[in-house]
């Protein structure tokens, strides 16, 4: 759970700084050319945040840096490369003919030329080996015939022996048969006691399902297991996203989180003492405000017709576990729906407890994580989605 909260965290951070690097830009354009003011192709331009660019096909460029780059790095093959401070948003680059770059290029390619040769001569010099290798290959194998010959006298010699060997393994088989009897047998008697041992714990097993039935007998006994139950659900969270922004009339404000608080009515059924499902309807209400209405984003991305809905109706389905048959027991729950007003999709999951009070009645705690809509209105006017985490209480009856 924390790392998931952690997670989610990072996430909606790493969305904002995305946001706010995308706006903090600031346009800069000009020429490229070389010394007699001619146009130069297949010129880099190189911010020192890092991004690339290159120029027009006319060495003309208008592109976008951050507002933290201060300089940019021309380049361009045979010439030297030039470093401008972008102290405006207009630059004319003229880059410096390098006089001795061709010589540089011939001179790699006369290297190149040599290296080829070298590896030509290489080659006719290994050809030579291999062919010397290859008559010592045919000696050898002249040798390896007259070994080979060797070896089928000592094969003759050793088949003997190995007769020889058959007949007395032949003895030792007999023996071994029978220890091998000896043996089966001894496994017989542990394989019959093996499976008195399994009677003994099939017995111990049913004993111990009657035990356990006779408890679930007296849970239900005690408690209302199954049919159907009322919910009421009162909860409270603290949605993670969180941004700031500059607008056009009120300067820089907090475009803050938001503190939903909801109260929830379900009708569920309850399959047995663990498990139960059901569906219901809610009231969402926004206990604190988040944008700003009136005001615009710089940039021209509000809308200004957008309205913020603080009141929301939820329709929504659930499921519950509870894996214990104790009058205190944890509690997993899963929930789903739709908020009509805003139209939006919710999810939730809460973990807890709950205490059961009589045959129908409890009351439970639980802590939980909720995706709810986020009111955003820079690019769309509508609503996004956004973590929460918080607590709610249950009364069932």
């Amino acid at each position: 759970m924390f790392i998931h909260r952690l997670f989610s965290a990072f996430a909606a951070l790493l969305a904002s700084a995305v946001l706010f690097a995308q706006t903090n830009t600031r346009p800069v354009k000009g020429f490229v050319q070389d010394e007699d003011g001619r146009i130069l192709k297949n010129v880099v331009i190189k911010a020192e945040t890092g991004e690339e660019f290159s120029p027009n096909t006319d060495g003309s460029f208008e592109i976008l840096v951050p507002f933290t780059c201060r300089s940019l790095t021309f380049s361009a093959l045979h010439y030297f490369e030039s470093r401008q401070e972008v102290d405006g948003s207009y630059l004319l680059v003229r880059l410096k003919y390098d006089k001795n770059a061709e010589e540089k290029e011939r001179k790699e390619a006369e290297a190149k030329a040599k290296a080829e040769e070298e590896a030509r001569a290489k080659a006719e010099k290994e050809a030579a080996k291999a062919e010397k290798e290859a008559a010592k290959a045919e000696k050898e194998a002249a040798k390896a015939a007259e070994r080979a010959e060797k070896e089928r006298l000592a094969a003759e010699e050793k088949a003997r022996k190995d007769a020889e060997t058959a007949a007395k393994e032949e003895e030792e088989a007999k023996a071994r048969a029978e220890q091998e009897r000896l043996d089966a047998e001894k496994r017989a008697q542990m394989e019959a006691e093996e499976a008195a041992r399994a009677e003994a714990l099939a017995k111990e097993r049913a004993e111990r399902k009657a035990q356990i039935a006779a408890l679930d007998k007296a849970y239900n006994e005690r408690f209302a297991n199954k049919g159907f139950e009322h919910e009421l659900s009162i909860s409270y969270s603290y949605n993670l996203r969180t941004a700031d922004f500059t607008y056009t009339y009120s300067g820089n404000r907090h475009y803050g989180t938001l503190h939903p608080f909801e109260v929830d009515y379900s009708l569920n059924y309850k399959f047995g003492r663990a498990f139960s499902m059901g569906v219901g309807a809610g009231v969402l209400y926004h206990a604190k405000s988040v944008t700003i209405i009136g005001d615009e984003i710089i940039g021209g991305f509000a809308d200004a017709d957008f309205q913020e809905k603080r009141l929301d109706i939820a329709v929504l389905a659930n499921m519950k576990i509870r894996p214990l048959r104790t009058a205190v027991r944890p509690v997993l729950q899963l929930s789903g729906g739709y908020y009509l007003l805003t139209g939006s999709w919710m999810g939730e999951a809460a973990v807890g407890a709950e205490f059961r009070l009589a045959r129908r009645g409890a009351i439970g705690l639980s802590a939980l994580v909720k995706s709810l809509p986020y009111p955003d209105d820079r690019y769309w006017g509508g609503y996004f989605y956004a973590l929460s985490i918080g607590a709610k209480t249950t009364f069932s009856f």
